[in-house]
């Protein structure tokens, strides 16, 4: 990536990344709710749900800027994601911050087959996946600074 990744507040169309998921409606309520592992079946379900994300997005030419960052939140720096299996700077920067927020979203959320992470213990585990480091770097250093300035706020149903 050339010059590096750097925080801006320049405005970058966040409503995209969050219909990362909108394929997902496409996919059995049984399957995205099952307490334990998947089958081969099922996850084949669940990977469709990207390519159906990005093809609901293209009836809508105001989100078109949406349909590769939905279409390719799943591919991994190494090519081991899916649909394409594209890797490195194949996989557009928009798809790749989403993956990073949705893998942060996905571990540090409780889930039928598992509780939800620590924020830490969930990027200390991301700094292993073969997502974009840079991104994973800017998420560290932005909850860092977060935990840090977040006030301590007292549990009310604690006894004093």
């Amino acid at each position: 990536m050339e010059g590096g990744l750097r925080a801006t507040k320049s405005p970058i169309p966040f409503r995209g990344l969050g219909g990362g998921q909108i394929g997902k409606i496409a996919v059995p309520e049984h399957i995205l709710n099952k307490p334990g592992k998947l089958t081969d079946e099922e996850f084949e379900e669940i990977k469709k749900h990207s390519i159906v994300g990005a093809d609901i997005l293209r009836e809508y030419p105001e989100l078109s800027f949406a349909v590769p960052v939905v279409l390719y939140h799943h591919e991994r720096m190494d090519g081991s994601g899916y649909p394409f299996g594209l890797k490195d700077g194949e996989i557009p920067l928009l798809a790749r911050i989403l993956a990073v927020a949705d893998v942060f979203d996905a571990l540090t959320s409780d889930r039928p087959y598992r509780k939800a992470m620590k924020p830490e213990d969930a990027v200390a585990l991301m700094k292993k996946m073969p997502l974009d480091q840079e991104v994973v770097g800017i998420l560290e250093k932005y909850l860092s600074e977060f935990f840090r300035l977040k006030p301590q706020v007292s549990n009310p149903r604690s006894n004093p």
